[in-house]
């Protein structure tokens, strides 16, 4: 019974975190930052970018759409247009 009630509490406040990390990442949508293209997506569909923000294995990532302008290894301007619930899409700037 111990074991039950543990994980109730830990799936709670899993539910409780989930709701506030989407809500602080709905608040990203509409900035502006300049971001490290790390890798693409097994799909090839998409870009895996990190701000200055992001800490590799412990922060969420920034998804943009596939373009052959740019390449792995390169900083480049991404508006966040859409949010997930760890993770933010952005859109390509010039």
């Amino acid at each position: 019974i111990l074991l039950k009630v543990k994980k109730e509490r830990q799936n709670k406040i899993m539910e409780i975190q989930q709701e506030i990390s989407k809500n602080l990442m709905y608040n990203q949508i509409g900035k502006i930052y300049k971001v490290l293209i790390e890798s693409i997506t097994d799909d090839g569909n998409y870009y895996i970018t990190r701000s200055y923000r992001d800490v590799p294995e412990e922060d969420g990532v920034i998804f943009v759409k596939y373009s052959n302008l740019y390449a792995l290894n390169e900083f480049a301007m991404v508006e966040i247009i859409n949010a997930l619930e760890y993770d933010l899409v952005g859109k390509f700037i010039d």
